[in-house]
């Protein structure tokens, strides 16, 4: 039987988000978080989380990514609309929180010469600033209201390496893009054309991101594999581009582990455009 959850200390908005994710997880029955990793891993329309980020989202400690959100409440069966809202929401109040106030303390005096007549008057230095202070007041605040602008694009670099064994090794093979988030697609075709150049160091310009096709670098039969670090397995493709313009789906296995996870990316549209292709040589093609 699972232990009990620690009842959460505190108040604030991240505290109390994880409140209402430790309710929603009740109403679902409590499902392990590795179970629910599992469950993520399975569903067609989020990506897998790992069980850890789920028990952290409980824990009121650091306000979760909304790809943790996303997949704790389609796991758990919540309405996502709402819980979407609600995340934008604790997300502003946490940005909000951020900032420091201003502590008006007191100030000695300081003379201010009136214009009219030239005369001076001693006035306290905080009404003597109070036009400078306002003007500071008024554009931290319009810098901390105005909402952030999405993410559009992201460096990403590409690691074209495979974990055999203990050991992290350059692929003999270049990487390549996709026109689908696939396996096999030396096989199937989809290989886009002109593409297959990229090896570890390259760098794409990556737009979105979508959940595919399960992949790993991982040689699973060699000796040792269960315990290198290096080895990776993820169903999310990242939508990049070349320096050259051409574009497709590539593995975020195959990308730098910095640059994994997203990188706050939107959700790739249902069907993006392979563009521009070059013209090649049907050597080229069939490779």
């Amino acid at each position: 039987m699972a232990r009990p959850q620690k009842e959460l200390e505190g108040e604030g908005p991240v505290v109390e988000f994880a409140r209402e994710l430790r309710k929603l997880h009740q109403e679902a029955g409590a499902p392990k978080s590795k179970q629910m990793e599992l469950k993520s891993a399975a569903h067609a329309d989020v990506s897998r989380v790992g069980a850890s980020s789920f028990m952290d989202a409980m824990r009121g400690e650091r306000f979760p990514t909304w790809r943790t959100v996303e997949s704790f409440v389609v796991v758990c069966g919540g309405d996502l609309k709402q819980w979407g809202d609600r995340w934008q929401e604790v997300k502003h109040e946490v940005e909000a929180g951020r900032v420091p106030q201003p502590r008006p303390e007191p100030l000695p005096t300081t003379e201010v010469e009136l214009p009219s007549r030239g005369r001076r008057l001693a006035v306290p230095l905080a009404v003597a600033g109070m036009a400078v202070l306002a003007t500071a007041a008024t554009v931290g605040w319009t810098l901390r209201d105005e909402p952030r602008q999405p993410i559009t694009k992201a460096v990403i670099e590409v690691q074209n390496k495979s974990a055999i064994g203990s050991q992290l090794v350059e692929d003999s093979s270049p990487a390549f893009l996709q026109s689908e988030p696939v396996t096999g697609c030396r096989k199937r075709g989809c290989v886009v054309p002109g593409s297959n150049v990229l090896y570890s160091g390259d760098t794409l310009v990556a737009r979105c991101w979508a959940k595919g096709a399960e992949f790993t670098n991982a040689d699973l039969g060699s000796e040792g594999i269960q315990n290198n670090p290096g080895k990776a397995t993820s169903d999310l493709w990242y939508w990049a581009s070349m320096p050259g313009g051409i574009s497709g789906f590539i593995t975020e296995v195959y990308i730098a582990p910095q640059h994994r996870g997203g990188m706050g990316l939107p959700r790739c549209a249902a069907s993006p455009v392979v563009a521009p292709t070059p013209t090649v040589t049907s050597t080229a093609a069939t490779s």
